[in-house]
């Protein structure tokens, strides 16, 4: 079944493990569930209001990248701040995407580079 919803301008959005969806906007971070129904929003003021993207692990954990900071949040389910993954060289930062095996992938719009990281904000490996 594909499904569209429409009426939302957002910058980037994740499908968490229950079937919910993460959406960002600004520095709001916006939950839904599977009919498209906001069930919990949080603040995010560690990315400020520049464009980026978010990420889901699988036990929820939210990853949000900033356009400006060149930086990864990771908040708790709950919307509590958990930690700031400085990315070296990661100004510009765009593209955010958390694979099945948990390892978060990060790209750069100037740098033209991408970064892996784990949950835990150290280098995550490469699978083949």
């Amino acid at each position: 079944m594909v499904q569209t919803i429409g009426g939302f301008t957002r910058w980037g959005a994740a499908i968490t493990a229950d079937d919910r969806w993460a959406t960002r906007f600004g520095q709001t971070i916006e939950i839904y569930d599977s009919s498209a129904t906001l069930v919990q929003t949080f603040d995010a003021p560690q990315v400020g209001g520049a464009f980026g993207d978010c990420g889901v692990f699988a036990d929820g954990t939210i990853a949000v990248n900033s356009y400006t900071t060149g930086n990864v949040d990771i908040y708790d389910e709950a919307g509590v701040h958990q930690m700031t993954i400085d990315v070296p060289g990661g100004g510009f930062l765009f593209g955010l995407h958390i694979d099945p095996s948990d390892t978060m992938w990060i790209c750069g719009t100037n740098t033209r580079h991408i970064w892996r990281y784990r949950q835990d904000g150290r280098v995550g490996p490469i699978r083949r």
